[in-house]
């Protein structure tokens, strides 16, 4: 996990590799302790991340209800076709925003 900018409500998160059983709990802890209580606007570039388990779903699940709880929102960038074809398969691809870039998450509706 590699944080790529913090502003203020703002952070972007760039996750690598394997998102599955062996790395999930570390990942969650991580995330988890950056979102805090002040992040209301979460983006997640999944575009290094190769695999994503159903340990892994459970840290997407898990930092969305923590953004949300802040009374924010969560979108993915960088989503690859493997990952997409995952997301598509568990219906997370309903669940959350796919946006471009970082930048138009942050962006007013």
């Amino acid at each position: 996990m590699v944080v790529r900018e913090k502003s203020g409500p703002n952070l972007v998160v760039a996750l690598v590799s394997r998102l599955d059983e062996g790395t999930s709990a570390d990942v969650e802890d991580r995330l988890l302790a950056e979102i805090g209580a002040t992040v209301t606007r979460l983006v997640l570039d999944l575009s290094a991340v190769e695999f994503l388990s159903s340990a892994g779903m459970r840290v997407l699940i898990v930092a969305s209800k923590k953004v949300r709880a802040n009374g924010g929102d969560m979108a993915f960038t960088g989503v690859g076709p493997s990952i997409r074809k995952v997301l598509e398969i568990s219906g997370f691809i309903k669940m959350f925003r796919i946006v471009a870039s970082p930048a138009d998450a942050f962006a007013p509706n």
